[in-house]
């Protein structure tokens, strides 16, 4: 009899946690809108430069952490990339599959639907090619080693603006492998030559703001197509409403993605600099 009780009371648990849960998903799109509609930004255009402050015609390394993360942070800014003319690759650090969370044999299975989704997505989108480094997921390491694998596929592609995490960023949604992928890449493009400039995704200050408005739809759509997110449709779909409209309030249009340009081998002027023209005699 008591066992039975258990049982019972154990089923009953199992299932208000369920339904709480439930609640609790159902309710997270209303929640983020309303938190984010109640963050007050003042437009001012002149403080940020533009997608003329991106490449053009240029050789473009994404470095990141999983499959996903370069369309999540900058999925509505890359289709302006590939119309730039710039051939873009991407590394990936980890291989996605979740070890630290999932059992091995269910692991093996996540690693091989992640790897194939990021190709045919890639290809859909336009990369030249995806480099698969795969680290363990969960448990990326800054060491020489990782910088040296993606310092030779940055030499490979003859990669000239690296784009990545911002290490120190508190918006990498509580994942250190994102912030390592973010000290891997920084490093890789400090360090060579040929880079002429490094970006931050999702910029806690960006100095660059994209215009998403026309792509925004395009992102959420690729985004979907990764198993990761087929069933958080509503939940993905706020999260990137509440973010990009926030970001595209600060230039005043309706969706945003900002970086943080740190030019490292080539003059800029800052945005909003008037040209100073030299006397003559």
């Amino acid at each position: 009899m008591f066992k039975i009780l258990t049982v019972k009371i154990l089923a009953i648990a199992i299932a208000a946690i369920i339904i709480i849960f439930g609640l609790l998903y159902a309710m997270a799109p209303y929640l983020i809108r309303f938190r984010m509609a109640k963050i007050d930004v003042k437009a001012e255009p002149s403080k940020y430069g533009g997608i003329d402050e991106l490449p053009k015609k240029e050789s473009i390394l994404f470095v990141t952490a999983h499959t996903d993360d370069l369309e999540f942070m900058a999925g509505g800014t890359l289709p302006k990339l590939i119309d730039r003319k710039n051939d873009v690759y991407l590394a990936l650090l980890t291989n996605g599959g979740k070890q630290k969370y999932m059992p091995s044999f269910y692991s093996r299975r996540i690693i091989k639907t992640r790897h194939d989704e990021q190709l045919k997505i890639g290809r859909l989108e336009g990369l030249k090619k995806v480099f698969f480094i795969n680290y363990p997921d969960g448990s990326l390491k800054y060491s020489d080693e990782a910088v040296a694998k993606v310092a030779k596929i940055a030499t490979q592609v003859k990669a000239t603006h690296v784009f990545t995490f911002e290490p120190s960023s508190k918006s990498n949604f509580r994942s250190s492998d994102h912030s390592v992928a973010g000290e891997i890449g920084t490093a890789v493009a400090k360090n060579n030559e040929s880079i002429k400039a490094l970006y931050y995704f999702r910029a806690e200050n960006p100095n660059i703001i994209v215009d998403t408005s026309d792509t925004f739809n395009q992102k959420l759509e690729i985004l979907f197509m990764f198993t990761e997110f087929k069933y958080k449709g509503r939940m993905l779909r706020a999260m990137h409403e509440a973010w990009d409209s926030l970001t595209g309030k600060r230039i005043g249009v309706k969706y945003g993605e900002g970086f943080q340009k740190i030019a490292l081998r080539e003059k800029v002027e800052p945005v909003g600099a008037i040209p100073v023209k030299e006397k003559t005699n």
